[in-house]
């Protein structure tokens, strides 16, 4: 990833305190020095780094979080109870970020160890962007994901969408869906309301009871977008091609028509299906 190349790079382990009893506070020291460098790269190295995300981790701009593969694990602690998000935007309203990078390491939300659902108000997202442009994921391994999205980019404002939250990109990540006693029923494992983007070349398992628990692999709203290359076993739709209807650049612009249009879905394989839901189309709500 070429912006890592002339950025400095800061190593987790150097972020974290004797008294501290994991790594939440690390990772929120971390990216407050990338931010106050004006950009950076946050290196985590093989291992296993607790978290509890409550609130969220926030990010920065110019900022890319990477590992050395699978093997390098961001997992959320033991009796951390309900939250919504692990790293990004709960609002709209917080600080937007751009140029934000994902590669090589895996989410761990271990459902074992906090054996809690994901609900209303409490949805267990992954990664979750209101207010962004320019957010790459490659690589990643989601395992398990419980929450009702791994990865959320979504520029909804209510009665329109923010036209310059766009620029998303999703290639050669995996996903494995665990949810633990009940399940958040609108889920998806990619969830995508924004312009301009392209999920490709990811894989999306769902085994034994989880089959007819996980819902869908990728939803889109509008275009432009392209959703190629994907595989799955078990999620019960592979691309939800919903609607969206107005956009514009900011609350006082005018508001310019965004019926789906520009949708590339080609090449895609989904296996396995054990429960279908009359989802095409319907709006989602979030």
């Amino acid at each position: 990833m070429t912006i890592g190349l002339v950025l400095d790079w800061l190593n987790i382990l150097d972020f974290k305190e004797e008294e501290d009893a994991d790594y939440t506070v690390a990772f929120r020291r971390a990216i407050a020095a990338i931010r106050a460098r004006g950009g950076g790269v946050l290196y985590i190295p093989s291992g296993t780094y607790d978290i509890r995300p409550t609130p969220a981790i926030s990010l920065c701009s110019n900022l890319t979080i990477m590992g050395d593969g699978a093997q390098s694990i961001v997992r959320v602690a033991d009796g951390t109870g309900s939250y919504k998000v692990i790293f990004g935007q709960e609002n709209s309203t917080e600080a937007r970020v751009d140029s934000v990078y994902f590669e090589r390491f895996t989410i761990d939300q271990n459902p074992t160890g906090n054996p809690v659902p994901s609900s209303s108000g409490a949805s267990q997202f992954t990664f979750s962007f209101k207010n962004f442009s320019k957010v790459h994921f490659r690589k990643m391994e989601f395992n398990p994901t419980t929450g009702a999205n791994a990865i959320c980019c979504n520029a909804s404002r209510g009665s329109y969408i923010d036209t310059t939250c766009q620029d998303v990109t999703v290639e050669q990540c995996r996903f494995y869906r665990v949810s633990p006693n009940q399940v958040y029923v609108d889920n998806s494992a990619i969830y995508l309301n924004c312009p301009g983007s392209i999920v490709s070349n990811n894989k999306f398992y769902a085994f034994d009871d989880e089959t007819i628990r996980a819902k869908g692999c990728i939803e889109t709203h509008g275009g432009k977008s392209v959703i190629s290359g994907n595989y799955s076993e078990g999620y019960s739709t592979g691309v939800n091609a919903a609607s969206r209807m107005w956009g514009k650049e900011s609350e006082s612009g005018q508001l310019i028509s965004m019926v789906p249009a520009n949708i590339t879905i080609s090449g895609n394989t989904f296996t396995k299906v054990k429960k279908r839901y009359p989802t095409m189309g319907q709006p989602s709500r979030r």
